[in-house]
């Protein structure tokens, strides 16, 4: 059974021993993981200078923000115009492994709107990195592979570890305009030790990445563009085990000189490789797919409540309440796709995955 990685790790990450580790592939995002990550109130009096070896991190006092959901899906499940370029096998520079589904919009070069973007990213043993992206652009959706691919992590990354790469890719969109990048990032894993965030404790490295680029965008209603240097982006990065993305992440930017906080986000939950039986509790979702309804059911603590919350893919929560035996979840009026069902109760936390598809009438 694929390795759940569920809220409880948060109670068993205070009695970690502090020891230096190594991240590796299998530390990275798989297919059906989703994650809850919440962002803080960027702090201007957080000092990031405070790194090396054994290091205690102490970010427990982080005040929310917002919560968001951070899912990762199977390329072979991404729409199929990006499947030709990130899921063909006559495509392998571009073969993506992991996709990440992002629940906001992008602007690039204050012109062109990346709207349900999904970004497409291979694992290996020695590197993590970003190939593309897909988008939709004035209501069509574009692949974008990247010319030179964005190295996120070389692996396995241990401590003092430093590497850099250039980064850069181009859309054209005939009688509207075009834009442009070319950036290069600068890694050193400047520490390991502790961090503690309001999730819990956690062994990690610290990840510190300065990113410079410039950016061209051309105008075709203009007929005229410009190039512009970005101002210098920093990226710090706490990474540990097993958790699939960063347990902590605090991005800044240097203006006129001065570095300033500009995001901090941290894991709240996750949970990874979901399967629809969980053998610890005899789990299961009946009848999956689902038609008009499902039920849960499972080997519960007697005369004890669980909790239950339903997620879609986006990680937003659509549903939850509260059970004693089984539940029972009418799905006649839920979209069709991919749902994960989160059941929290005195033994744990374990998490299923549903299908939901309406039979069509005859």
């Amino acid at each position: 059974m694929k390795n759940i990685f569920i809220s409880l790790i948060f109670l068993f990450a205070a009695s970690v021993v502090n020891a230096q580790i190594t991240i590796d592939q299998n530390d990275m995002p798989q297919p059906d993981d989703i994650y809850e990550i919440t962002a803080a109130v960027p702090d201007p009096n957080i000092d990031l200078t405070e790194t090396g070896p054994n290091e205690f991190w102490d970010f427990s006092s982080l005040v929310s923000q917002s919560v968001q959901g951070d899912t990762f899906i199977d390329p072979d499940n991404a729409p199929a115009v990006y499947q030709f370029v990130f899921n063909n096998p006559f495509n392998p520079g571009a073969q993506s492994t992991v996709a990440q589904n992002l629940a906001i919009d992008q602007t690039l070069g204050g012109t062109i709107t990346l709207e349900n973007v999904i970004n497409f990213y291979h694992t290996s043993s020695s590197q993590f990195v970003q190939v593309g992206f897909g988008a939709t652009v004035q209501g069509v959706q574009l692949p974008i592979e990247y010319d030179e691919h964005d190295i996120l992590f070389e692996l396995p990354l241990n401590y003092n570890d430093a590497y850099a790469n250039p980064m850069s890719f181009q859309i054209s969109i005939p009688g509207f305009a075009y834009y442009g990048t070319s950036q290069t990032r600068q890694c050193d894993c400047d520490g390991w030790g502790t961090v503690e965030t309001p999730a819990g404790l956690f062994s990690a490295l610290r990840l510190k990445c300065i990113i410079d680029g410039v950016d061209s965008v051309y105008l075709d209603t203009l007929g005229g563009g410009t190039s512009f240097t970005r101002p210098t982006a920093i990226e710090y990065k706490w990474l540990a085990k097993n958790t699939g993305v960063p347990v902590l992440q605090i991005n800044t930017q240097e203006i006129f000189g001065t570095e300033q906080i500009t995001q901090v986000d941290y894991l709240s939950w996750g949970f990874t490789g979901v399967e629809n039986l969980i053998d610890e509790m005899n789990f299961e979702i009946f009848p999956n797919p689902a038609d008009q309804f499902t039920v849960i059911s499972g080997q519960w603590p007697e005369n004890k409540t669980s909790e239950l919350k339903v997620f879609d893919l986006k990680g937003d929560e659509i549903y939850s309440t509260t059970f004693d035996a089984h539940c029972t979840l009418l799905t006649a009026h839920w979209s069709d796709g991919i749902y994960f069902v989160k059941i929290k109760n005195s033994s744990g936390e374990v998490t299923g995955k549903l299908f939901v598809s309406k039979k069509q009438p005859d």
